[in-house]
């Protein structure tokens, strides 16, 4: 499969993630946060693991952002915040035009990204220690792994009533 084709979540997916408007990828991203995900970031080589206590969108797209899109406030006061970018490919220096976009004073920035970069992308995040850098893989991990079943329809709510069973077949609360 190739990396435009990749799809949202799961392998049978009809949605990919780049397909969605700029809007709607902060609006997945901002319902997955209001689901209280404990998110786990390394900087300067330690991992911190922390609660999103509460998430919103810091100004819509097209506006001025301060190179950030949503803001988290996390368990013991930080801020995290998320720079979301629709692209279907990614380099580094768009990587660095992005950390340097980012005025916005937060404990810790998250480069969400609705593609799979190549690794001097990775290299180049991993030169800046309060920064992450969520691929498509990674975001669709976290939104997976880290999203009470009975939540992912609020979350998913673009998805049709099929789609949504197909996406979470076995999700039930009796089974959690």
């Amino acid at each position: 499969m190739s990396e435009g084709s990749r799809q949202l979540l799961t392998p049978d997916r009809l949605i990919r993630l780049f397909e969605l408007s700029a809007d709607e990828v902060e609006l997945l991203l901002l319902g997955f946060l209001r689901s209280h995900p404990k998110l786990t970031v390394s900087r300067g080589g330690k991992e911190i693991s922390s609660r999103v206590i509460e998430a919103t969108t810091y100004a819509r797209v097209g506006r001025p952002q301060g190179g950030i899109d949503v803001k988290a406030i996390m368990e013991g006061g930080e801020t995290w915040v998320f720079q979301c970018k629709r692209v279907k490919s990614w380099n580094r220096s768009q990587t660095g035009g992005a950390i340097a976009e980012a005025t916005f004073a937060a404990n810790h920035y998250i480069l969400v990204l609705t593609c799979n970069p190549p690794g001097e992308v990775h290299e180049e995040i991993a030169k800046h220690a309060n920064w992450s850098l969520w691929n498509l893989d990674t975001t669709c991990a976290e939104i997976r792994l880290r999203t009470p079943p009975e939540t992912l329809p609020r979350i998913l709510s673009f998805l049709s009533p099929d789609e949504l069973k197909r996406f979470t077949p076995f999700a039930s609360t009796a089974l959690v």
